[in-house]
């Protein structure tokens, strides 16, 4: 593999057995297991990758990791049943949808607090931020829209109507578009920035959850959790151009910085898929030692941002995501 793609680090939320795993993808093994909050369900990375920060659904909080020693520094209380985060670029705050209080927490990294809480739409799952840090995506999946907030207010500014359960959205390095995975409607919806209008929708597999974007914004990446698969976007035709079958139940998906490789966390086969950008066939599949939700990564030099999903139980929430920078 190109670059430093052997000495990648990948951290992986365990919801039933409230842990994160480190994998290291030279040794495709387990080399460390950190203790973190009730059912840990989405783990994003700062941009250095000095810090991981992990949604806890179950004990309403978010565990503050560092990656030099892997272990956890702070914990902040945030709303009901958090399901999504992520970081700006500059690694001052962290939003967190909180699914069942309707809400967007804000944390300061500095101090670890919650200084802003921001109402959105109904069951909101996935948040992802745009590169120039001014503007947040929150994806409200049982209100089937996708709520705009401008960072600097911290105010929803726009509501834009997607397609049914829209679990994560990512978005592109330009700004310019947002990818949403619209799970009971088997879409990914195309946000147009500019308007905060729906360009075109895309039919993809079976639950569309997470989804990932290549550095080159040219590919879109989208685990179907029920399809078993991956489905490929050119970002250019708006149309799927490859479907590339991996482990069961693929959740959470990301790309890495040099955009030669995409990795997926398949929950149900408890296996991580790694695909070759250049053939869009899996290069390798890692085994896991518990079921795995989420997933974030870090090379030797560079990190990677992180896309999620969540288990899809029948009328239960299902989660969050976001984009690689």
């Amino acid at each position: 593999m190109a670059g430093c793609a052997t000495t990648e680090t990948v951290y992986n939320t365990n919801r039933d057995a409230d842990t994160v795993s480190v994998v290291s993808r030279a040794t495709s093994r387990v080399i460390d297991t950190i203790p973190v909050g009730r059912g840990p369900v989405a783990i994003v990375l700062n941009t250095p990758a000095t810090l991981a920060y992990t949604a806890n659904s179950q004990s309403n909080t978010v565990s503050v990791i560092s990656t030099a020693s892997n272990s956890v520094i702070a914990t902040v209380a945030v709303g009901a049943r958090p399901f999504g985060l992520d970081v700006n670029p500059g690694g001052t705050l962290v939003y967190v949808a909180n699914s069942e209080s309707n809400s967007v927490s804000v944390i300061d990294t500095a101090s670890h607090t919650v200084t802003a809480t921001v109402a959105v739409g109904e069951g909101p799952t996935g948040v992802v931020i745009n590169r120039a840090g001014k503007l947040v995506y929150v994806t409200n999946q049982l209100g089937n829209s996708i709520s705009v907030i401008g960072v600097a207010t911290n105010v929803v500014t726009a509501t834009i109507p997607v397609g049914e359960r829209p679990m994560n959205l990512a978005v592109n390095r330009a700004g310019s578009r947002v990818y949403v995975a619209n799970m009971a409607s088997n879409t990914v919806s195309v946000i147009d920035t500019a308007t905060n209008t729906v360009l075109t929708t895309i039919q993809v597999g079976a639950s569309p959850i997470g989804l990932a974007i290549d550095p080159s914004d040219t590919f879109v990446y989208v685990a179907n959790q029920r399809g078993n698969s991956v489905s490929v976007i050119s970002a250019a035709e708006n149309a799927v151009t490859a479907t590339v079958a991996v482990g069961e139940g693929p959740t959470g998906i990301y790309a890495n910085r040099s955009g030669t490789l995409v990795y997926v966390v398949n929950m149900f086969a408890d296996t991580l898929s790694v695909i070759s950008t250049a053939t869009h066939a899996v290069d390798a599949t890692i085994p896991e030692g518990h079921a795995s939700d989420r997933a974030a990564a870090r090379g030797a030099t560079t990190p990677m941002a992180a896309t999620y999903g969540e288990r899809l139980d029948t009328g239960a929430a299902s989660a969050p995501g976001r984009a690689n920078r």
